[in-house]
């Protein structure tokens, strides 16, 4: 056996300083050591797991030499579970293709694979055999029926891959060696075959295990087998690529870094994925056919690899050693023989609140049940079409309202049925403001625009956190506007709102969208972010319109109050600023909604009131800060309201409570009307003032006169 100088100790050292260089290739084969790497820089005190492994590597490599410990060669039978993530394309690999990606894996691992015939003579006496089985979980973490192959429907996630996925599932990585699949993969920002972490090196223990990419589990689509699973597990199991802790090939001074294994001969690692058997860059040749190498003809381990992947089993350093424990196995249920299972899915539905005529693709999560022998039926009323057979179904809903989706799935072995009630809520087709409609958020029925649930504000923000809300702490002519808390969200989190449709269709390229906006910081450091979008239709992208940031005072500044106010922020009326955003280019458009975003910087509370499409052309001398087109002042009010309409001509108003009742009503003279409430109950009214083919409309909040 060739024994090297540098021994473990080395090894252990390239991992603990982390300092060795890295490929900048735009694709590796293999992002273990990208993530390692990461994680050791991110959690220093992780360093001390591997200084730990080694060291237990160490003294037992030695216990087996001088023969103070028993064999240990008995099989370790290893619990299995694979989660794909999807978008129906061939990243979805079937039940059968698993199945034999982990047959390939057992015979790869027990030294039975036929191509190491093709092993050169050199170091065919070196190959090992781990005596590992790796067998698909047959019990779910709760102790259900699996085929230890979980589905997941995620266009985003399987185009990415990475550490996303196991956001979203991990099983007991105690119980399991979790293998998450998708179409890529990526270890960090670079595109990659796979990655796992050493024992101990996670940067917590659900994401312990193996990334893959799909197209290298198993069989690759042109009949040859990939190599890339066994690799990635030698990683888990505590193997270094054959030329150390590195992932740039080629160099020379990796023939001064140690894998920690004597029989694997230093190496610079082959560049070019090719299989050059006589590649002696160290003045030894290499074992270019080593399953942790990047050639393209791996087919081996060493003694010496399979004894160090079975001492990294032994150990409680990422729990490998719980993984084929008596118990773990009858946990698991791998010591079952294989049977089908009851079907067990969830649903994936990327969105709840659709435009009419939108299409929206549903997809079938199959956590349990077999995908080739569970048959999936969709039952959609209200959509067209309302039925649908398989994985996957397309709902289109033409009538606004609020619709419930079932899905059953069923086979032999039972039934699985998901009901999902009043899930989906379609947007009216109309548009719920018209120019000049003033929108002050005094309805209390907000975020429904007059009590129309088809007609929504839509929030949008980090789950279990406040978004935008309707506020009565203070608004700009009436108590109640619109607030955002960022000191709430976390630093970067975006926190979106979107206003139901303004009809657009008939105004002047002068028109524009006017609101107020106030904000306080809590700190000088804090840096909030607004930004408008602009939709011209229910189903077409938002384009950026508008961005507010920097301290108070400046040009674009979001903050409007220059004080800093560490408790609760009430803009008085110098804070309140309006904003001009042309809409030229919207002409013509009848539904057109406005979304704006916050970015959380850190600040007190941002308010937003007064939202209104006019016509400047129409406004007399309009400003910044001129009256609006249509003013109700006071408003709340005890006894009396002004009606002043910056339009002289005729007009005549209407005043309507909450019920829709006509209470009052009369001509305005030269544009203004002055209107009793005395005999009004107190509560909210609806005021509308119509001006020939123009109206607008206002609420009023009439107060108890004291």
């Amino acid at each position: 056996m060739l024994l090297k100088k540098w021994g473990t100790a080395l090894f252990a050292a390239a991992m603990t300083l982390g300092a060795l260089p890295m490929a900048q290739a735009q694709e590796l084969p293999c992002g273990t050591d990208l993530m390692v790497q990461r994680a050791l820089a991110d959690q220093p005190e992780l360093r001390e797991n591997l200084r730990r492994l080694e060291a237990e590597t160490r003294d037992a490599e030695q216990a087996r030499r001088q023969g103070r410990v028993a064999s240990t060669d008995t099989l370790r039978i290893i619990p299995v579970v694979v989660h794909i993530f999807h978008n129906f394309g061939s990243e979805n690999l079937t039940d059968t293709q698993i199945e034999e990606a982990i047959a390939l894996l057992n015979d790869r691992y027990n030294g039975r694979n036929p191509d190491t015939a093709q092993v050169v003579p050199e170091f065919k006496s070196r190959i090992g055999n781990a005596r590992f089985e790796f067998r698909l979980a047959r019990l779910d973490p709760q102790g259900n029926c699996t085929n230890g192959i979980t589905r997941w429907v995620d266009a985003a996630i399987t185009n990415a891959g990475g550490e996303n996925m196991k956001a979203v599932v991990s099983w007991n990585t105690r119980r399991y060696l979790n293998v998450w699949v998708a179409r890529n993969a990526v270890s960090g920002s670079t595109p990659v075959n796979g990655y796992a972490y050493y024992p101990g090196t996670a940067p917590n223990p659900s994401r312990e295990g193996v990334v893959m990419r799909a197209e290298v589990m198993g069989r690759r689509p042109n009949g040859t087998i990939a190599t890339t699973l066994p690799h990635e597990i030698g990683h888990y199991f505590n193997l270094a690529h054959t030329w150390g802790n590195s992932n740039s090939t080629g160099q020379a001074s990796n023939c001064n870094i140690d894998d920690g294994v004597d029989d694997t001969p230093n190496t610079s690692g082959v560049v070019g994925f090719g299989c050059p058997t006589n590649y002696a860059p160290c003045g030894t040749n290499s074992n270019v056919q080593n399953f942790m190498e990047y050639a393209s003809c791996r087919f081996m381990f060493t003694a010496g690899q399979c004894a160090r992947m079975r001492i990294a089993s032994q150990s409680s350093l990422g729990a490998r050693n719980n993984l084929w424990t008596a118990e773990n196995l009858q946990a698991t249920g791998v010591l079952l023989a294989p049977r089908p299972c009851p079907p067990q899915v969830a649903v994936s539905i990327p969105a709840t609140v659709v435009c009419p005529g939108q299409a929206l693709a549903l997809g079938a999560n199959l956590v349990a049940g077999g995908q080739d022998s569970t048959q999936l039926r969709w039952l959609l009323p209200g959509s067209s079409p309302d039925t649908a057979i398989g994985l996957r179904a397309t709902a289109r809903y033409t009538q606004p309202g609020v619709y419930s989706i079932r899905l059953i799935a069923s086979n032999r072995q039972g039934a699985d049925t998901l009901f999902f009630r009043d899930t989906i809520r379609v947007l009216s087709g109309q548009p719920g403001y018209q120019p000049g409609q003033a929108e002050d958020f005094e309805n209390p029925t907000w975020p429904q625009l007059n009590g129309d649930s088809t007609q929504l504000w839509l929030r949008e923000q980090p789950a279990g956190t406040p978004g935008w809300q309707r506020s009565g702490l203070v608004g700009f002519a009436s108590p109640t506007a619109l607030r955002v808390q960022p000191i709430l969200h976390q630093a970067g989190s975006v926190v979106a709102i979107t206003t139901p449709a303004y009809n657009l269709a008939t105004i002047a390229p002068t028109a524009v969208l006017r609101y107020k906006y106030a904000g306080a910081r809590r700190a000088l450091g804090d840096v909030d972010v607004l930004r408008l979008f602009v939709s011209p239709a229910c189903n077409q992208p938002f384009r950026l319109r508008t961005t507010r940031s920097g301290a108070a005072g400046g040009p674009t500044a979001v903050y409007t109050q220059q004080s800093l106010f560490t408790g609760t922020y009430r803009p008085t009326a110098s804070d309140w600023r309006t904003e001009v955003i042309s809409l030229n280019g919207l002409q013509s458009n009848a539904f057109v909604r406005f979304r704006f975003e916050l970015t959380a910087g850190g600040g007190n509370a941002l308010f937003i009131d007064s939202l209104v499409v006019v016509d400047t052309a129409s406004v007399t001398a309009l400003s910044a800060e001129r009256v609006p087109l249509l003013s109700v002042a006071p408003n709340p009010a005890q006894g009396y309201t002004s009606v002043v309409l910056s339009d002289p001509a005729r007009a005549s108003y209407t005043l309507s409570d909450a019920t829709g009742r006509l209470v009052q009503q009369g001509a305005m003279s030269a544009g203004r009307a002055t209107l009793s409430l005395r005999a009004l109950s107190p509560g909210l009214y609806m005021l509308q003032v119509v001006q020939g083919s123009r109206r607008w409309q206002e609420r009023l909040l009439v107060q108890p006169v004291h």
